[in-house]
Protein backbone atom coordinates (compact mmCIF):
# COMPACT_ATOMS: atom_id res chain seq x y z
CA UNK A 1 0.00 0.00 0.00
CA UNK A 2 1.31 3.51 -1.28
CA UNK A 3 2.30 5.38 1.99
CA UNK A 4 0.31 8.56 2.24
CA UNK A 5 3.30 11.40 3.20
CA UNK A 6 2.30 15.13 2.77
CA UNK A 7 4.57 17.92 3.81
CA UNK A 8 2.57 21.01 5.34
CA UNK A 9 4.12 24.35 4.33
CA UNK A 10 2.45 27.67 5.90
CA UNK A 11 2.83 30.07 8.70
CA UNK A 12 1.66 28.77 12.29
CA UNK A 13 -1.20 30.39 12.15
CA UNK A 14 -2.18 28.95 8.97
CA UNK A 15 -1.67 25.95 10.46
CA UNK A 16 -3.82 26.33 13.07
CA UNK A 17 -6.52 27.96 11.16
CA UNK A 18 -6.37 25.18 8.64
CA UNK A 19 -6.65 22.12 10.96
CA UNK A 20 -9.72 23.70 12.64
CA UNK A 21 -10.84 24.19 9.46
CA UNK A 22 -10.39 20.82 8.34
CA UNK A 23 -11.82 19.58 11.67
CA UNK A 24 -14.71 21.41 11.27
CA UNK A 25 -15.74 20.19 7.72
CA UNK A 26 -14.82 16.63 8.90
CA UNK A 27 -17.15 17.00 11.90
CA UNK A 28 -19.87 18.15 9.70
CA UNK A 29 -19.35 15.16 7.39
CA UNK A 30 -19.84 12.64 9.84
CA UNK A 31 -15.85 11.90 9.95
CA UNK A 32 -12.89 12.53 12.73
CA UNK A 33 -9.61 14.25 11.89
CA UNK A 34 -6.55 14.13 14.65
CA UNK A 35 -4.42 17.06 15.33
CA UNK A 36 -0.70 16.14 16.45
CA UNK A 37 1.21 19.28 18.27
CA UNK A 38 4.65 19.60 18.29
CA UNK A 39 5.28 23.04 18.73
CA UNK A 40 8.56 23.29 20.56
CA UNK A 41 10.05 20.68 18.16
CA UNK A 42 9.60 21.65 14.79
CA UNK A 43 12.87 21.49 13.77
CA UNK A 44 13.48 17.50 13.19
CA UNK A 45 10.37 15.93 14.44
CA UNK A 46 9.49 13.16 12.95
CA UNK A 47 6.50 10.29 13.39
CA UNK A 48 5.21 7.47 11.61
CA UNK A 49 1.40 6.53 12.26
CA UNK A 50 -1.73 4.34 11.04
CA UNK A 51 -4.96 5.08 10.89
CA UNK A 52 -6.96 1.79 11.40
CA UNK A 53 -10.65 1.36 10.34
CA UNK A 54 -13.53 -1.14 10.11
CA UNK A 55 -12.72 -0.97 6.47
CA UNK A 56 -8.76 -0.15 6.08
CA UNK A 57 -5.33 0.30 7.24
CA UNK A 58 -3.82 3.85 6.05
CA UNK A 59 -0.09 4.55 6.57
CA UNK A 60 1.46 7.96 7.00
CA UNK A 61 4.09 9.92 8.00
CA UNK A 62 5.16 13.17 9.45
CA UNK A 63 8.37 14.88 8.74
CA UNK A 64 8.88 18.49 9.77
CA UNK A 65 11.18 20.18 6.97
CA UNK A 66 9.64 23.63 7.08
CA UNK A 67 9.22 25.19 10.30
CA UNK A 68 5.57 23.42 10.75
CA UNK A 69 4.55 23.10 14.43
CA UNK A 70 1.38 21.02 13.49
CA UNK A 71 -0.03 18.67 11.59
CA UNK A 72 -3.81 17.41 10.54
CA UNK A 73 -4.95 13.87 9.39
CA UNK A 74 -7.82 14.23 8.64
CA UNK A 75 -11.15 12.13 6.91
CA UNK A 76 -11.34 8.67 9.89
CA UNK A 77 -14.32 7.28 9.75
CA UNK A 78 -15.36 6.92 13.63
CA UNK A 79 -16.56 4.03 15.11
CA UNK A 80 -15.20 0.91 17.22
CA UNK A 81 -12.84 -0.58 15.55
CA UNK A 82 -10.86 3.27 14.23
CA UNK A 83 -8.17 4.08 16.17
CA UNK A 84 -5.05 6.15 15.55
CA UNK A 85 -1.51 4.77 16.28
CA UNK A 86 1.74 6.65 16.02
CA UNK A 87 5.49 6.54 16.93
CA UNK A 88 7.34 10.30 17.45
CA UNK A 89 9.79 11.56 17.85
CA UNK A 90 11.88 14.82 18.48
CA UNK A 91 16.00 14.89 18.70
CA UNK A 92 17.02 14.82 22.36
CA UNK A 93 13.57 13.37 23.57
CA UNK A 94 12.07 9.79 24.13
CA UNK A 95 10.09 8.14 21.83
CA UNK A 96 6.24 8.64 22.22
CA UNK A 97 3.67 6.25 21.65
CA UNK A 98 0.02 7.61 20.57
CA UNK A 99 -2.61 5.27 20.75
CA UNK A 100 -6.28 7.02 20.09
CA UNK A 101 -9.25 5.71 19.66
CA UNK A 102 -11.48 7.55 17.29
CA UNK A 103 -15.30 6.78 18.67
CA UNK A 104 -16.85 10.41 17.82
CA UNK A 105 -16.82 12.67 14.51
CA UNK A 106 -14.65 15.37 16.03
CA UNK A 107 -11.13 16.53 16.05
CA UNK A 108 -8.60 14.95 18.26
CA UNK A 109 -5.62 16.62 19.56
CA UNK A 110 -2.39 14.94 20.75
CA UNK A 111 0.57 17.42 22.39
CA UNK A 112 3.95 15.72 22.28
CA UNK A 113 5.34 15.72 25.05
CA UNK A 114 9.41 15.62 25.16
CA UNK A 115 10.29 13.64 27.70
CA UNK A 116 14.86 14.35 27.73
CA UNK A 117 16.71 10.89 27.18
CA UNK A 118 20.13 10.45 27.84
CA UNK A 119 22.76 10.68 24.90
CA UNK A 120 25.70 7.87 24.11
CA UNK A 121 28.30 8.66 22.46
CA UNK A 122 29.94 6.32 19.68
CA UNK A 123 33.44 5.85 18.95
CA UNK A 124 34.06 4.92 15.53
CA UNK A 125 37.14 4.06 13.39
CA UNK A 126 36.65 3.37 9.94
CA UNK A 127 39.62 0.34 9.01
CA UNK A 128 38.91 0.21 4.97
CA UNK A 129 38.93 3.90 4.08
CA UNK A 130 39.59 3.26 0.63
CA UNK A 131 36.30 1.94 0.30
CA UNK A 132 34.79 5.10 0.94
CA UNK A 133 33.16 7.44 -1.48
CA UNK A 134 35.39 10.47 -3.28
CA UNK A 135 32.15 12.68 -2.44
CA UNK A 136 32.59 14.28 0.56
CA UNK A 137 30.13 12.73 3.27
CA UNK A 138 28.92 12.96 6.66
CA UNK A 139 28.06 10.59 9.02
CA UNK A 140 24.35 9.88 10.66
CA UNK A 141 22.50 7.20 12.62
CA UNK A 142 19.04 6.06 12.33
CA UNK A 143 16.86 4.14 15.21
CA UNK A 144 15.33 0.70 13.64
CA UNK A 145 12.24 -0.51 15.97
CA UNK A 146 11.88 -3.96 14.96
CA UNK A 147 8.26 -3.87 17.94
CA UNK A 148 6.90 -1.24 15.28
CA UNK A 149 4.76 -3.52 13.38
CA UNK A 150 3.47 -5.41 16.44
CA UNK A 151 2.28 -1.52 17.80
CA UNK A 152 0.86 -0.83 14.83
CA UNK A 153 -0.63 -4.32 14.32
CA UNK A 154 0.11 -4.40 10.66
CA UNK A 155 2.90 -4.61 8.38
CA UNK A 156 2.74 -3.23 4.93
CA UNK A 157 6.85 -3.96 4.16
CA UNK A 158 8.31 -1.11 5.32
CA UNK A 159 10.70 -0.66 8.28
CA UNK A 160 10.42 1.88 11.01
CA UNK A 161 13.70 3.73 10.52
CA UNK A 162 13.98 6.87 12.31
CA UNK A 163 16.67 9.68 11.98
CA UNK A 164 18.20 10.66 14.87
CA UNK A 165 19.36 14.09 14.35
CA UNK A 166 22.73 13.23 15.09
CA UNK A 167 25.70 14.44 12.30
CA UNK A 168 29.56 13.52 12.34
CA UNK A 169 32.82 14.00 10.41
CA UNK A 170 35.52 11.65 9.72
CA UNK A 171 38.99 13.19 10.97
CA UNK A 172 42.07 12.73 9.21
CA UNK A 173 42.47 9.37 10.61
CA UNK A 174 39.27 8.10 10.30
CA UNK A 175 37.86 8.60 13.59
CA UNK A 176 34.61 9.81 13.96
CA UNK A 177 32.43 11.09 17.78
CA UNK A 178 28.71 10.24 17.46
CA UNK A 179 26.38 11.09 19.69
CA UNK A 180 22.55 9.07 19.72
CA UNK A 181 19.70 9.32 21.86
CA UNK A 182 19.45 6.40 24.29
CA UNK A 183 16.21 4.98 22.88
CA UNK A 184 16.71 1.08 24.25
CA UNK A 185 15.72 1.67 27.61
CA UNK A 186 12.40 1.75 26.37
CA UNK A 187 11.84 -1.41 23.71
CA UNK A 188 15.51 -2.46 22.66
CA UNK A 189 15.89 -1.91 19.02
CA UNK A 190 19.09 -1.16 16.80
CA UNK A 191 21.44 1.74 15.35
CA UNK A 192 22.34 1.86 11.63
CA UNK A 193 25.34 4.35 10.84
CA UNK A 194 25.03 5.71 7.71
CA UNK A 195 27.50 7.46 5.26
CA UNK A 196 25.36 10.62 3.04
CA UNK A 197 26.85 12.67 0.64
CA UNK A 198 26.98 15.97 1.75
CA UNK A 199 26.13 17.87 -1.40
CA UNK A 200 22.66 15.76 -2.60
CA UNK A 201 21.97 14.57 0.80
CA UNK A 202 21.68 11.12 -0.36
CA UNK A 203 22.64 7.91 1.72
CA UNK A 204 25.86 6.06 0.02
CA UNK A 205 27.53 3.54 2.36
CA UNK A 206 26.35 1.60 5.56
CA UNK A 207 28.93 1.31 8.18
CA UNK A 208 28.92 -2.12 10.00
CA UNK A 209 30.88 -2.73 13.16
CA UNK A 210 34.01 -4.84 11.84
CA UNK A 211 35.23 -6.47 14.57
CA UNK A 212 32.16 -9.21 16.56
CA UNK A 213 32.57 -9.97 20.32
CA UNK A 214 30.55 -11.78 22.38
CA UNK A 215 29.44 -8.33 23.52
CA UNK A 216 29.31 -6.75 20.32
CA UNK A 217 27.61 -8.51 18.00
CA UNK A 218 26.11 -6.76 15.09
CA UNK A 219 22.45 -7.08 13.64
CA UNK A 220 22.18 -9.43 10.74
CA UNK A 221 21.57 -5.90 8.65
CA UNK A 222 24.58 -4.61 10.05
CA UNK A 223 23.15 -2.68 12.61
CA UNK A 224 24.58 -2.06 16.20
CA UNK A 225 21.79 -3.43 19.36
CA UNK A 226 21.07 -0.40 21.96
CA UNK A 227 22.73 -2.64 24.56
CA UNK A 228 25.84 -2.66 22.40
CA UNK A 229 26.49 1.35 22.38
CA UNK A 230 28.24 1.92 26.16
CA UNK A 231 31.27 -0.50 24.61
CA UNK A 232 34.39 1.32 24.15
CA UNK A 233 35.50 2.36 20.07
CA UNK A 234 34.33 0.37 17.43
CA UNK A 235 35.63 -0.44 14.45
CA UNK A 236 33.64 -0.08 11.31
CA UNK A 237 33.89 -1.54 7.53
CA UNK A 238 32.47 0.56 4.39
CA UNK A 239 29.40 -1.75 3.15
CA UNK A 240 28.24 -0.33 -0.30
CA UNK A 241 24.60 -0.57 -0.44
CA UNK A 242 23.70 -2.54 -4.36
CA UNK A 243 19.82 -1.85 -4.62
CA UNK A 244 18.53 1.62 -5.93
CA UNK A 245 15.43 0.55 -4.03
CA UNK A 246 16.58 0.29 -0.61
CA UNK A 247 15.18 3.53 0.34
CA UNK A 248 12.78 5.42 -1.25
CA UNK A 249 12.80 8.89 -2.29
CA UNK A 250 12.16 10.50 1.13
CA UNK A 251 15.25 8.26 2.69
CA UNK A 252 12.75 5.31 4.64
CA UNK A 253 13.78 1.85 4.34
CA UNK A 254 12.22 -0.53 2.74
CA UNK A 255 12.53 -4.14 4.21
CA UNK A 256 14.84 -6.80 2.32
CA UNK A 257 15.01 -10.27 3.89
CA UNK A 258 17.61 -11.08 1.85
CA UNK A 259 21.01 -9.66 3.59
CA UNK A 260 22.88 -10.43 0.09
CA UNK A 261 20.96 -8.24 -2.22
CA UNK A 262 20.69 -5.11 0.31
CA UNK A 263 23.82 -4.85 1.27
CA UNK A 264 27.35 -6.48 -0.30
CA UNK A 265 30.36 -6.65 2.63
Amino acid sequence: MALLRVLLVCAVSGCVCLAQSVADKAGKRGLASVTVHFEAHAQGFWARYLVTTRTAHTPGWIVSESGEESYDVAGISPGPLSRFRGILYAPGCALQLANIPISEAKNYSYVFPCEPVKQIEIQGTVVDPQRLSESRTTIDAKYVAPWAENFFGYDDGTETEIPLGSVATLDGQNHFRLSVPNLGTQKGGEIRIWLRDEATGRTEDQLRVALQTPEIQRTRLGGIPMAALDSPALQFNVCSANSPSEHDKYGFALRDDDEVNRCKP
